[in-house]
C-alpha cells in the first residue's frame, strides 16, 4: 500500500510517471499519491463585518470583471487584497521545497503588512494563468515559428495529458497551498487552537488560495491544514510516510453584492489573530482602523 511507503520508494515505483516534476506539471496521480483531494464547492457566507463600508475597493473589483485577460484580473484582486489600506501587502511567487530541490511557484502571495518579516497567509492565482504557464513551460523552444509538425503533435499530446479534466481540481493549487505550509513551518508559525500546545511533534498549518477565472458570477478559495508529518515526508524521502490524509475545502465566494466583497473576503482569508485586528500599523506604533486611509500612502481613488 502507498501508506506504508517512503516518497523514495513511491518515486521509484512511478518512474514512468515523472512524479519528481516541476508542479506545472502535476497531475491527478500526484494528488492520489500525496493522498490529498478536493471537496466539492460550497458557498461563503453571506454576511460579513463592514469595515470597508466606505473603501470598499468597487473600481477593482468592476475592472476585474471587465478584464478578459489573466493579467487585468490579477492586478483587480491584488489591488483589491493588499492596496494601501488593506491589512495585507502582496509579494510575487513562493517556494515549494521537495527533497533537495526548489521549485519557484508564479502567484502572488499576501503577507501581514505589519509585520517586516512573515509568511504568507494567502495566496492568489487565476486560471489562465497556470494554462499560459503550462502552455509556454512546455511548447517547443526551437519551433517558435510551429514548423515542426512532429513537435507540436507531441506539444499537444503532454500538454492534454497535464491538463486537468475537472478545472476545480486543479495540482497546481496543492502545490500553493503546500508551499505556504512550508514557509510557515519555517517561520515557526502555527494554528493559534496549538498556542497551548507548542511543544507538539505534528503541528497544523493553515493555508489558503484565491482562484479567479472567466467567471464573472464567483471566485473559489482553497483551504488546507498541513501538518509537520506530512511536510516531512517531502524533505526526507526516506521516511514512512504515515497515513496523512489531506482534504483541500473549497469555498465558492459570489462576486456579488460588488460592495461588500472585499470584506467577505477578509472575514475567511485573515487568520483569527489578524481578524480581530483588522488595521495596519505605522511604524511608530500607532494604528489605524482598515478602511479610513493609510497615513504615507495615497490611495487610489474609485471613480
Amino acid at each position: 500500500m502507498v501508506e506504508s511507503l517512503s516518497m523514495r520508494q513511491i518515486i521509484q515505483s512511478h518512474q514512468r510517471g515523472r512524479l519528481a516534476v516541476d508542479p506545472l506539471c502535476w497531475t491527478a496521480c500526484h494528488l492520489q499519491l500525496l493522498q490529498c483531494s478536493f471537496t466539492d464547492p460550497v458557498e461563503a457566507s453571506p454576511t460579513a463585518r463592514r469595515d470597508f463600508a466606505k473603501r470598499n475597493g468597487l473600481c477593482f473589483i468592476l475592472r476585474t470583471l471587465e478584464s478578459r485577460k489573466a493579467a487585468g484580473r490579477r492586478s483587480g484582486i491584488n489591488n483589491l487584497i493588499s492596496h494601501a489600506e488593506c491589512p495585507l501587502k502582496s509579494r510575487q511567487n513562493l517556494s515549494f521545497h521537495f527533497n533537495s530541490r526548489i521549485y519557484k511557484l508564479e502567484c502572488t502571495a499576501f503577507y501581514d503588512r505589519r509585520q517586516a518579516q512573515s509568511p504568507a497567509i494567502a495566496a492568489y492565482i487565476d486560471r489562465e494563468w497556470i494554462s499560459q504557464m503550462r502552455r509556454e513551460a512546455l511548447y517547443p523552444r526551437d519551433d517558435m515559428n510551429g514548423n515542426n509538425v512532429k513537435g507540436l503533435e507531441v506539444y499537444r499530446k503532454m500538454l492534454h495529458s497535464i491538463t486537468p479534466e475537472n478545472p476545480i481540481a486543479e495540482p497546481y493549487v496543492l502545490a500553493m497551498l503546500i508551499g505556504m505550509a512550508q514557509e510557515q513551518q519555517i517561520a515557526g508559525l502555527i494554528s493559534p487552537s496549538q498556542q497551548d500546545e507548542q511543544l507538539s511533534h505534528n503541528p497544523v498549518f493553515n493555508v489558503r488560495v484565491l482562484v479567479s477565472s472567466k467567471d464573472k458570477e464567483k471566485m473559489h478559495l482553497y483551504c488546507a491544514d498541513f501538518t509537520s508529518a506530512f511536510l516531512r515526508k517531502l524533505d526526507d524521502l526516506d521516511l514512512p510516510a504515515e497515513p496523512s490524509v489531506v482534504s483541500i475545502r473549497i469555498i465558492a465566494i459570489p462576486y456579488e453584492p460588488h460592495e461588500s466583497l472585499r470584506d467577505r473576503l477578509f472575514s475567511i482569508l485573515l487568520p483569527s489573530q489578524l481578524e480581530g485586528k483588522r488595521h495596519v500599523t505605522e511604524g511608530g506604533g500607532k494604528s489605524q482602523q482598515i478602511g479610513q486611509g493609510v497615513e504615507g500612502h495615497v490611495p487610489i481613488s474609485c471613480p
